[in-house]
């Protein structure tokens, strides 16, 4: 079983992606359990056949309903990070503004800002999310408020190439992803939001609380490379949110870069206790 565990842990990294494009009739099953879906998907080829295994996939979609419960922990932390937004959009210097938001799912912590705000017309954004589902929700919410320049993209939001012509921005949102991907890949994208953040540009990111507790080597990783801390959420407030502002000068943002892989918060839980006991 830890043989094959490892093969699972490995094949889910690249199997992510691969997921959203599979037809009904191929290897998916459907059945939503509170915002899961079971994927059948293919591992390896073995003596015996094809092997196969049904594992539990995050429905991304019915993930973002949680934000409409009030007092839950999502609701408060989409609250946290709207609050550091408006921060972040008052303290930028007059003129237009452009804003990225990595894995953007629904927009909501973005858009909701943006509808009142009174420096909306000035914001130029792309949400770049991969799940299809959320970005028509966004799409939606986008025209629904009349922000005629945010931009929706479809696509893989680990790969550099969606973020070329709108860096170095004056906002950069990372926010649902570092709980869902390995250390070594929440390093990488803190060393690109170097290149993603102009000089005195805002990072605003997120990261549970729970064991292991990354928030502060993930604040270590931003300070070090030219990012000052602004805010970060209280350690019991149940969720883990940060904002820094960047100090230094952007390099070069390198085209066709992959930041991460979006394992997913699940198969990295599973993992942690594979290794606590072995």
């Amino acid at each position: 079983m830890p043989e094959l565990a490892r093969i699972v842990f490995a094949a889910l990294a690249a199997a992510r992606v691969a997921i959203l494009s599979l037809q009904p009739d191929r290897d998916h099953v459907g059945d939503r359990q509170g915002g899961w879906t079971h994927e059948v998907i293919e591992i390896f080829q073995s003596p015996g056949g094809r092997r196969a295994l049904r594992v539990p996939v995050m429905d991304w979609r019915t993930w973002h309903d949680q934000y409409d419960r009030p007092g839950s922990w999502m609701a408060r932390r989409l609250q946290a990070v709207q609050t550091q937004i408006r921060a972040a959009l008052d303290g930028s210097p007059s003129g237009p503004l452009r804003v990225v938001s990595l894995c953007a799912g629904q927009g909501r912590d973005l858009l909701e800002v943006l509808a009142d705000h009174p420096r909306r017309d000035e914001v130029r954004a792309r949400l770049v999310e991969l799940d299809p589902r959320n970005t028509a929700l966004a799409e939606e919410g986008a025209r629904a408020a009349g922000l005629q320049q945010v931009e929706v993209v479809t696509a893989d939001a680990s790969l550099t190439d969606h973020y070329l012509g709108m860096v170095p921005a004056d906002l950069v949102l990372v926010c649902g992803v570092f709980g869902n991907i390995t250390d070594a890949d929440i390093e990488r994208t803190a060393e690109a939001c170097s290149r993603l953040c102009r000089t005195g540009g805002t990072v605003i990111w997120t990261r549970h609380r729970g064991a292991p507790d990354m928030v502060p080597l993930i604040c270590e990783w931003f300070e070090t490379r030219g990012f000052e801390r602004q805010w970060l959420s209280e350690r019991d407030a149940g969720f883990g949110v940060g904002a820094h502002r960047f100090t230094g000068e952007p390099r070069p943002l390198v085209p066709s870069m992959h930041l991460f892989s979006f394992v997913g918060y699940d198969v990295l839980r599973q993992a942690n206790v594979q290794a606590g006991d072995a």
